[in-house]
């Protein structure tokens, strides 16, 4: 995080990982971290990271140089949408998981809560309301695990 431990964003908005939010915000308290793909705060430009940095490229070139060569960049580059900086990080847990069975969501949500303590298989099904089988056979159907 060299520009937040230089000082550059205290009282900014920034762009940060999902991943390392906690950490960011722990560290650097003066900054406004937020879980945009990019921020664009007064003369602050910060993108969080992967291909949202693309994103933030094809926003300055829209600004700078008009819609239709950001469009035209994009294109160039097989990028299907030019997305905005507000927009998540994150894909949506069912589009992750292929399957927007309600068990099987409430079920990966609850572990990935509990990433440090694991639970239980037994107490993942007593928290979604199912058997323990039942769980292993929705994990098994839909996941192919």
């Amino acid at each position: 995080y060299p520009l937040a431990q230089l000082g550059l964003l205290d009282g900014y908005r920034a762009a940060v990982h999902w991943r390392w939010q906690d950490d960011f915000a722990e560290r650097f308290p003066k900054v406004i971290a937020t879980s945009h793909l990019f921020d664009w705060d007064r003369d602050r430009l910060t993108a969080c990271g992967g291909m949202s940095v693309l994103d933030l490229l094809l926003a300055v070139l829209s600004r700078d140089h008009g819609a239709e060569l950001a469009g035209a960049v994009s294109e160039e580059l097989v990028v299907e949408r030019i997305r905005e900086g507000g927009e998540r990080q994150r894909i949506p847990l069912q589009n992750r998981l292929g399957s927007s069975h309600p068990k099987l969501t409430q079920a990966v949500l609850l572990m990935e809560a509990n990433i440090e303590e694991p639970l239980t298989t037994d107490e993942i099904a007593q928290h979604v309301c199912v058997s323990r089988r039942q769980l292993e056979r929705i994990f098994k159907q839909y996941l192919n695990r």
